[in-house]
């Protein structure tokens, strides 16, 4: 029984919201707002990141369930908080509205490190770089407006990953993605659990988690 207490658990809702489970403390990353009306399962988390202001991805106040309730984070800066280590730096991107501010995150866990890049898909800071480099696992948005599947996949291939987690895609843009990247051993779950061990073996991998 001891052992399933060290696997880490990711589940993906649709959007940029994922739930990132190890033992009893829950992270959530970039949880929408009530008024995104995205109609995503409600739990309560013990730290919450936001990238963006946008609803869609700022809905960190709504995240408390019980008696839970979230430590959010929404700018840059360096947090440890329930042995979580967070650091975030903060960037500007070109999306369909214009100019936005946009925080990447790096997520220290459990001798994991899993790197959030928001809506930076495309070309990252000087900064951001060396706080992502070295990621263990990454979480890659493939919304249209902010990256093409060729910049993504340029961007993963730099970065080095032992896994990649693709999100906020379309049936088209994950397919033109996997192309660009060459991975066609993708995998496709439920649900992710991961152990440090295991990502040794992992190089690159493309996991698809169902939303």
């Amino acid at each position: 029984e001891f052992g399933i207490i060290n696997h880490m658990i990711l589940h993906y809702y649709g959007a940029q919201f994922l739930k990132v489970v190890h033992g009893d403390t829950t992270l959530a990353i970039n949880p929408p707002k009530k008024e995104a009306k995205l109609d995503l399962p409600k739990f309560g988390a013990n730290v919450v990141i936001s990238s963006n202001f946008d609803e869609k991805y700022s809905g960190g106040e709504e995240m408390s369930f019980g008696e839970t309730i979230p430590f959010v984070i929404e700018n840059p800066g360096e947090f440890e908080v329930s042995s979580i280590l967070i650091k975030g730096v903060s960037t500007e991107v070109e999306t369909k509205k214009g100019k936005e501010l946009n925080n990447i995150f790096l997520v220290e866990w459990e001798e994991m490190k899993i790197a959030v890049l928001g809506l930076s898909s495309k070309n990252l800071s000087d900064s951001a770089k060396d706080l992502v480099l070295g990621a263990h696992i990454l979480i890659i948005s493939l919304r249209d407006d902010v990256t093409t599947p060729k910049e993504a996949a340029k961007l993963v291939t730099m970065m080095e990953p032992h896994i990649v987690i693709p999100i906020e895609y379309t049936k088209e843009s994950l397919s033109a993605f996997l192309k660009e990247y060459g991975d066609d051993a993708k995998e496709t779950v439920e649900k992710l659990q991961v152990k440090r061990k295991d990502l040794e073996s992992r190089d690159g991998d493309v996991i698809i988690i169902k939303s």
